[in-house]
């Protein structure tokens, strides 16, 4: 199987990025192929959406490479820390810039519906934040709608696994974090 992980944090050396090297370790270790695209990286980083005067997206030299990467993954894996209880705004344009109509999904004419293009690829979502965990839970859900309906059900992406880790940033013990990144092994076993 061939996992995309896309990361999404200004510190290389920060939590999300430990969770995503623990998520390839282990995918390796079962034979999966990855590939890790941080989106801080000068490689992958997109410009913000723009449109021209026929309100078509302007050209984004690196978005064919993004779309071949995406359609090279059986899984994409997002790896971010929550930001005002969503995702950070570079993989909020990154979604906007890639996950575009004619490749992710296609309206037809008379359908509510569109036709979802990535049907048979799964994803899974591991975000960090500073909020404990019942913040997370009531707020959260409305974030796994969000995730589910919009990102992931209209593009034909099956969400395989939803995983929060709450009080992460500075509240959290190198055992603790052992503990989460234990769970991130079970999650990356599967």
């Amino acid at each position: 199987m061939n996992k995309l992980i896309i990361t999404a944090h200004p510190n290389p050396h920060g939590f999300t990025h430990k969770i995503a090297e623990r998520f390839v370790k282990v995918s390796e270790e079962k034979g999966h192929e990855c590939y890790v695209m941080n989106l801080y990286c000068d490689e992958w980083k997109q410009d913000y959406l723009m449109l021209g005067e026929d309100n078509k997206p302007l050209a984004d030299p690196k978005k064919a490479a993004v779309q071949e990467k995406i359609k090279w993954a059986d899984e994409l894996v997002f790896i971010f820390p929550l930001r005002r209880f969503d995702a950070p705004a570079v993989l909020k344009n990154w979604l906007d810039v890639n996950m575009t109509t004619k490749f992710a999904y296609i309206y037809r004419p008379g359908n509510l519906l569109p036709q979802r293009l990535l049907l048979g690829k799964t994803a899974r979502v591991i975000f960090t934040a500073g909020a404990p965990w019942r913040v997370l839970w009531t707020w959260g859900l409305m974030l796994l709608f969000t995730w589910f309906f919009t990102r992931m059900f209209y593009t034909g992406l099956s969400l395989l696994s939803w995983t929060p880790f709450g009080k992460v940033p500075v509240r959290r013990s190198l055992e603790e974090r052992e503990k989460m990144l234990a769970k991130v092994r079970r999650i990356a076993s599967k």
